[in-house]
């Protein structure tokens, strides 16, 4: 028996071949990108949540000091007899 074994591609076989290459190769370089693509959106987001808590501290500060100078305005407002006239 003969173990040598010889193929003869067709020009056929070699686009179909050259096609999925080229394919594979696409494949890749948009999964690469996708792939950057959502490291971005992950740091974005990091960053994005990071800022609605400073957000929200900042309101819940302004609330409170709104609340404050509210009442401060009222009581001197009181003690000065002041009569509001529209």
């Amino acid at each position: 028996t003969n173990n040598n074994c010889t193929i003869t591609m067709t020009a056929e076989g070699r686009y179909e071949i050259e096609a999925a290459k080229q394919r594979l190769s696409a494949a890749k370089m948009h999964a690469s990108s996708a792939a950057k693509t959502l490291e971005s959106a992950r740091a974005t987001e990091k960053s994005a949540k990071k800022t609605r808590k400073d957000a929200q501290s900042q309101l819940q500060f302004s609330e409170r000091e709104v609340g404050a100078a509210e009442k401060l305005l009222a009581e001197a407002e009181k003690r000065w007899e002041v009569i509001a006239i529209d």
